[in-house]
């Protein structure tokens, strides 16, 4: 099995900030529309998170939203519409009780990271 520190650094992507940018709350509240069907009838709610989430501060141009769920279950039954997007799923990823995936608009690093979580998580 790979040192868990070499297989981080190899997904690494360096961390640029840009200034806050408006639109990042449009193209939230865009990409939370586009994955609320593929994830289905166990979203609860999709939150957008992280710095781009806060007005007025330098942010890494990263989109993070938070999809709650009723149950990982149902939505591991969902993972393949997810990826069909274009996510790729990388599980609990860290965090027990959860899962995350991410998607790049460019091809390059991640465009927006989804954490996903239950109602009791």
């Amino acid at each position: 099995m790979a040192d868990d520190r070499q297989v981080r650094r190899a997904d690494a992507t360096r961390v640029m900030l840009a200034s806050h940018d408006p639109a990042w709350i449009v193209m939230a509240e865009a990409e939370a529309a586009r994955l609320a069907p593929a994830v289905g009838e166990t979203l609860v709610a999709v939150h957008h998170i992280g710095s781009t989430a806060i007005a007025g501060i330098a942010a890494k141009p990263i989109v993070d939203l938070m999809p709650v769920v009723r149950s990982l279950d149902a939505l591991e039954a969902r993972r393949r519409q997810i990826e069909a997007l274009g996510y790729m799923w990388r599980g609990e990823f860290g965090i027990r009780g959860g899962a995350i995936a991410c998607w790049s608009k460019t091809g390059g690093g991640c465009s927006t990271c989804i954490s996903i979580g239950t109602e009791t998580t």
